[in-house]
């Protein structure tokens, strides 16, 4: 049981390295394009109230989607499963 919580937590973390780099480069990137060539000048992007949504968005949701995305393919296939019908029943030929 706590193998598999060990490795949650450790492909969560692998995640969160990987996001981390991109995030701190791409912040670097555009607040030097900002700063020569705002197409709406005033309040820095990191000053902004909205900056707590966009950093949970940029944060939670690459470290949700793949277990949402395996979660929903089995429920699908038990559902499939559940149902009595062939995997492949909703797929035609041609």
């Amino acid at each position: 049981m706590f193998e598999e919580v060990f490795a949650v937590i450790h492909s969560v973390g692998v995640t969160v390295m990987k996001v981390v780099p991109v995030s701190i480069a791409l912040a670097a990137a555009f607040t030097v394009l900002t700063y020569f060539w705002a197409c709406n000048p005033g309040r820095p992007w990191w000053r902004k109230r909205e900056i707590v949504t966009d950093l949970c968005y940029w944060f939670i949701i690459p470290l949700f989607a793949r277990y949402l995305r395996i979660g929903l393919l089995v429920l699908a296939i038990a559902n499939e499963i559940l149902a009595n019908r062939p995997l492949q029943s909703g797929f035609r030929p041609g």
